[in-house]
């Protein structure tokens, strides 16, 4: 990540501005949001004062490439240009609209890293085509709802060199009581509907919940029935290290800073990734399951891996420690939901309310798969939108049940009842407030006709 110039940061908002397709532009432009804000994070501990600094430190890669290509090449900073004249140079520097010009004499500062300069620009009044649903809407949520939550932070790492590292995960075998854990292996090269360089895979391994009565057949490599009269699936998929997961969990690993608060512990991966960075000093992990507690920590003590004695295991629920704990922490992540799922979303924003009382000043929540899940919700918005009349017609037997399974969904269905005329705009900025405001103690999908699939969620996520 180079640094650049407030003009260089204008010829690329320009240039995004020109030629990305709305939904792009604003992909990117959470990327690059999120960047600054790390960034931010690190000046703030004398850990990102030069680029070279900021490499040093654990930072996050730059925002605009893309499997490994710059996506605004023709328009990136004069740093990043190896081979270019001094008349080419004076050439680029001079291409700058009047527009742009006025604009950057409002904001004169000394050149910084990329991201940082671009961020400032938006804040500062940018103009771009798609303003009415990005920067405005995203910055109001951020700060004047949870100021500790970042909306536009995306745990979505392009660093695939984390799916070559070596961790201490506990290998494949039968666990007691009822855990089997499986070395396995993706089928396609792809992550993120993007090739992963070199075209190869990496193992991993996923930790399955065999239901009562079910067990895994190791010469044959399957999981039985012991009685073959039972049906269904005899298994449950409980937890897995692989490359999504991974990549996910280093891009929060990379924004944690000082002492951590971890919700869930699974397979162990998280605080090994993060303490291996500088930034980080500690690892404070609440988990509720103390079978996971045992079979994950058994294995560390047979396997120690650098930094483990900075690494605590408490058995809790997060919910429960985060209302009784007197500690403070500069981080805190979460990661106690199975699903990147919108109707998960007001459950997420309990734990996000809950977890501002632990927080020390500047401190920051992490929520895993987030923003994703925002931008889920925006998705399914949008189909919304293109069904107005279907959902403003609906009988009040249709709306009971969009209530039973998507209680989320069904307050935007309300909201635009009770405003027929809205548009697009108007009805995806009601989104955003439904889907970061809204809270309830189980915001879980409502599983209308399967009982064993509720009293599975019930299991995982709220026994006692």
């Amino acid at each position: 990540m180079r640094e650049c110039s407030l003009a260089e940061g204008a010829s690329a908002i320009s240039y995004m501005c020109r030629l990305f397709s709305p939904v792009d532009f604003e992909r990117l432009r959470l990327r690059v949001e999120s960047a600054a804000r790390n960034i931010e994070k690190l000046r703030e501990r004398g850990l990102c004062q030069s680029s070279e600094q900021f490499s040093c430190a654990g930072g996050i890669e730059c925002p605009f490439l893309r499997d490994a290509k710059c996506c605004i090449y023709p328009a990136r900073p004069l740093a990043c240009r190896r081979s270019i004249s001094v008349e080419r140079r004076r050439e680029l520097q001079e291409r700058i609209s009047g527009e742009e010009a006025a604009l950057l004499s409002l904001s004169p500062t000394a050149p910084r890293l990329l991201p940082e300069v671009i961020s400032d620009l938006w804040q500062a009044g940018m103009p771009s085509k798609y303003h009415n649903m990005t920067l405005g809407n995203w910055a109001y949520l951020r700060n004047g709802n949870r100021p500790s939550v970042d909306l536009t932070w995306q745990d979505e790492s392009e660093d695939y060199s984390i799916l070559d590292r070596a961790l201490s995960i506990p290998t494949e075998a039968d666990y007691s009581p009822d855990f089997t854990v499986l070395k396995q292996h993706l089928d396609a090269d792809e992550l993120y509907d993007r090739q992963v360089p070199g075209g190869i895979m990496p193992t991993f391994n996923s930790l399955y919940k065999r239901r009562l009565g079910s067990k895994f057949d190791w010469a044959n490599r399957k999981f039985e029935w012991g009685d073959q009269s039972d049906d269904g699936m005899p298994y449950t998929i409980w937890m897995s290290d692989d490359p999504q997961e991974r990549l996910m969990m280093w891009d929060a690993a990379k924004r944690c800073r000082g002492k951590v608060l971890c919700g869930g512990l699974g397979l162990g991966v998280f605080p090994q990734l993060a303490l291996s960075l500088p930034q980080v000093e500690s690892v404070h992990i609440i988990e509720m399951d103390p079978d996971i507690i045992k079979l994950t920590t058994g294995f560390w003590n047979d396997n120690p891996w650098p930094g483990m004695s900075q690494c605590k295991v408490s058995n809790d629920t997060i919910e429960n420690y985060l209302c009784r704990t007197d500690e403070k922490y500069d981080t805190v992540y979460i990661d106690t939901w199975d699903a990147l799922y919108h109707e998960y979303l007001p459950h997420i924003n309990v734990l996000a309310t809950m977890s501002q009382r632990v927080l020390r000043d500047s401190g920051e929540i992490l929520l895993w798969g987030y923003s994703m899940m925002i931008q889920m919700f925006l998705s399914t918005t949008r189909d919304l939108y293109d069904k107005k009349h279907e959902y403003c017609t609906a009988t009040d037997t249709q709306i009971a049940k969009i209530e039973l399974q998507y209680p989320l969904l069904l307050k935007l269905v309300l909201w635009m009842r009770s405003h027929p005329r809205c548009n697009t705009y108007e009805l995806l900025e009601q989104a955003l407030i439904v889907a970061t405001t809204s809270e309830w103690e189980r915001g879980i999908l409502k599983i209308a006709d399967d009982t064993a699939a509720q009293d599975l969620v019930n299991m995982k996520y709220f026994s006692k």
